[in-house]
């Protein structure tokens, strides 16, 4: 018994301490509970109220907030990510934070997130009708105040697998996305197509009677 209860003070004080740091963790970032995250982003009360109110206005993207020294390698963490919404906004803690304090920075970020849901649906349907399999579509935002796009092609769909980096395509308008998409995809099918003679390249034929 003595040490059952020796044993469930440890556990007590684990969990004293356990909730100690959890709550200091809170106090210093609202951003704990965001549920996709890339490396380890925290948010000032107002950039989290803010972000907060952006995913709500925008619950049809699944917004990715990235600590300031992943942005570099942000987009090779998205072919892993799982998503049903319509595509990916990639999103700093630095842009949170200016799109938070600066409404004119805001306004702007916010219309390209719109300018690109808008020209979702005809570019979806030129690549249903080419074939392509695209597993999702996303973009970020430039330091210039622009914003760049990417799109994560199904490797399965694609016959010469090496030609698609981290099965990453990005583009900085989504018309150029849509022709590098179109242009890897079908040099691909190209490489899967195989003259008679290299068919035959490795095979051996037994021609006695």
């Amino acid at each position: 018994m003595s040490q059952l209860f020796g044993m469930d003070n440890i556990i007590s004080s684990l969990q004293g301490n356990y909730n100690k740091v959890s709550n200091e963790t809170a106090a210093n970032t609202k951003a704990a509970n965001t549920q996709n995250t890339i490396g380890n982003p925290k948010l000032s009360e107002t950039a989290n109220s803010y972000y907060e109110e952006l995913k709500a206005k925008h619950n049809d993207v699944e917004f990715v907030l990235v600590s300031n020294d992943k942005t570099d390698i942000a987009k090779e963490y998205t072919s892993n990510l799982v998503s049903n919404k319509s595509m990916i906004v990639l999103i700093s803690e630095d842009e949170v934070e200016q799109m938070a304090a600066d409404e004119n920075v805001r306004a702007k970020n916010e219309k390209l997130i719109d300018d690109a849901k808008a020209q979702m649906p005809g570019l979806l349907e030129q690549l249903k009708e080419s074939g392509t399999n695209v597993k999702s579509f996303g973009m970020e935002f430039n330091d210039d105040g622009t914003a760049s796009y990417f799109a994560v092609i199904d490797k399965s769909m694609a016959a010469q697998k090496e030609r698609i980096e981290n099965n990453m395509v990005s583009a900085s308008s989504m018309e150029e996305l849509l022709k590098k998409i179109q242009d890897v995809m079908y040099e691909a099918k190209a490489d899967s197509v195989m003259t008679e003679q290299e068919k035959m390249v490795g095979q051996s034929f037994d021609f006695t009677v």
